[in-house]
Order: structure tokens, then C-alpha cells, then sequence
């Protein structure tokens, strides 16, 4: 009984601490309330500098050959990325069943000649090329690069050697262009030897992410949504 009484009174003791604490020092439940008002300030500022480097993000989507703007994953991107604010360019390359690689050059140069913004360049197989040339030749710093199936070495196949062959890059410059890289690909390519797809992170200095049965990262092998590099582009945000 006496336990119960002591710790009712207790109870009470603390109950009127708290009351005569509230009305004595009103000033704390101000504090309490700026310093609430403070973080909610800071989280909305937080978000406003997120979306204005949005705003201010440019992405490039380069398609293959015998390909067409929104191709395999890359409609579904485009839309994921200009619903969070990012503008994006997905053009049809000119003549892409036999592109010419100094036409494409020029072709991105030119889509490219008022852009301002912070620039990612996602390309896919043989746009990866052409992101490549530009990078050499660009006099802007370009955010990042996202290869997917991408390659820039002349492995001898009919249908693109003419393009490859054509040039070597220039690592050297592409590197002092560019602040990122992402090199991704499947582990049965049937397009692309393995040797050449890795030959690309190679020379970009970095350790490629491999799709287990990925493919060519095209629609055949049910790349019809491609979340990695959403996560990607946002992590650049």
C-alpha cells in the first residue's frame, strides 16, 4: 500500500513539475516549436535544391544500330526521368540501318550546341560510339556516361566493322571530359564478345556491372524497363 501511495505521489509531484514548467517557462514550447519549424525548413529547402538540379539536368539517349528513338527500355526511361523534372533527348539517328559515324557526330553535336545544362549521355551498343566521339571533341565537361551493351574496339563483324574501323579514340581526352562513368552488359552478349564490352571499362578506368543471361540488354532479352539506370541518373541528381 505504501508503494502504491509513493508512487501515485510521485505521479502527481510529476504532473505539477510539467504544469509549473509549461506555465513558468512558455519561452521552451517556442523554442521547441522554431526548432520544429527549422527541420521542416530545411527538408523543404533540401527538396527545392534537388529539383532545381533537375531542372538543370540535361540526358541524352542514344540508340544502336537498326534501332529508333524509344527502342527496348529506352521509352520507359525517358518518361520515368521526365516525370521527376529532367529533360531528355531521344532523337532517331540519321540513316541507322547503315549510319555513317561522322553524320552521327555531327547530328549530336548539333542537338547539342545550346545545351548548358549538366549532361548525361546514356547510350545503347553502337550510340555508344557516338557518345564516345563527342566526348573526345566536346569542349564542355559532360556529367556522366551511361554505356549499356557499348563498345568502341573494331571485333569484325560485317554489320558495324566499316563504323569502328573508322577511328580510334582518344582516351586521354574522353577522360578529361568526363566525370562519370557506368559500364553495364550481359554475360551472353550474343552481339558482342565479352573481351570488347569489357575493353570499354578498361580503358574508362572502372569495374563494369554484368547482367547474369542479360544479353544485349535489348528488349530479346526482356529489357523492356531498365530500373538500374534510373538509380543511376538519380544518384547523380
Amino acid at each position: 500500500m505504501r508503494s502504491l501511495i509513493a508512487e501515485c505521489g510521485i505521479t502527481v509531484l510529476r504532473t505539477i513539475r510539467v504544469r509549473i514548467i509549461r506555465v513558468q517557462f512558455p519561452a521552451l514550447r517556442q523554442v521547441n516549436y522554431e526548432l520544429t519549424s527549422l527541420r521542416l525548413r530545411a527538408s523543404a529547402w533540401q527538396e527545392i535544391t534537388n529539383l532545381e538540379l533537375r531542372f538543370f539536368m540535361t540526358i541524352l539517349i542514344i540508340h544502336g544500330i537498326g534501332g529508333h528513338a524509344g527502342i527496348h527500355w529506352q521509352k520507359w526511361l525517358a518518361e520515368k526521368l521526365e516525370d521527376q523534372g529532367i529533360k531528355v533527348i531521344m532523337p532517331n539517328m540519321p540513316n541507322a540501318l547503315r549510319p555513317q559515324r561522322t553524320e552521327w557526330l555531327s547530328f549530336v553535336k548539333n542537338l547539342l550546341e545550346d545545351i548548358n545544362d549538366d549532361l548525361v549521355i546514356i547510350g545503347h551498343s553502337l550510340g555508344v560510339t557516338t557518345a564516345l566521339d563527342y566526348l573526345e571533341q566536346t569542349d564542355k565537361p559532360i556529367k556522366a556516361l551511361i554505356s549499356t551493351s557499348g563498345f568502341a574496339k573494331d571485333y569484325s563483324l560485317e554489320l558495324n566493322s566499316y563504323f569502328l574501323s573508322d577511328k580510334e579514340i582518344s582516351w586521354e581526352k574522353v577522360e578529361k571530359n568526363l566525370e562519370n562513368a557506368f559500364v553495364l552488359y550481359g554475360d551472353n552478349d550474343p552481339y558482342v564478345p565479352q573481351e570488347v564490352l569489357k575493353d570499354l571499362a578498361d580503358n574508362l578506368n572502372i569495374k563494369p556491372t554484368i547482367f547474369k543471361n542479360g544479353g544485349h540488354l535489348n528488349t530479346e532479352s526482356g529489357y523492356t524497363e531498365f530500373p538500374e539506370i534510373l538509380k543511376i541518373v538519380q544518384s547523380l541528381t
